[in-house]
């Protein structure tokens, strides 16, 4: 997964293979699933934090993921949807989000035009009911 996220080009961050066992930490990690086993993963750097982009980053790392063990990797819709805020994340994973013109959205780049779209729109309908400038 880090060789891939290095492929992304994501600036602000590096990313560097790692290995770990998962440790029951009380209050913030209790009872992990994998506790006492070895696990591979990345570990992300973050080199200039004005540029690092913790979203998007999440979002490659998960499609990444995702990509390589499709058949283990499960999330509820539902959840995911409320972490996200919609369903778009969800639908991006199995194939199923499309654009504005009907095309099939493939990479996370066309997710982010996507939400770009959407915050233009609500920013000029809303644009009447800003107190300031």
């Amino acid at each position: 997964i880090a060789k891939e996220m290095k492929n992304c080009e994501l600036e602000g961050a590096q990313f560097k293979y790692a290995k770990f066992k998962p440790k029951n930490l009380p209050g913030r990690a209790e009872n992990p699933k994998f506790e006492k086993y070895q696990c591979l993963g990345q570990k992300i750097v973050v080199t200039d934090k004005y540029k690092y982009r913790a979203i998007e980053t999440a979002v490659h790392s998960i499609y990444i993921t995702f990509g390589f063990y499709t058949d283990e990797f499960r999330y509820d819709p539902k959840r995911l949807g409320r972490l996200w805020g919609n369903d778009h994340l969800f639908r991006l994973l199995n194939g199923q989000l499309r654009s504005e013109n009907g095309k099939v959205v493939k990479v996370p780049a066309g997710l982010f035009k996507l939400l770009k779209n959407d915050w233009e729109k609500f920013t000029i309908q809303s644009a009447p009911y800003y107190l300031y400038q």
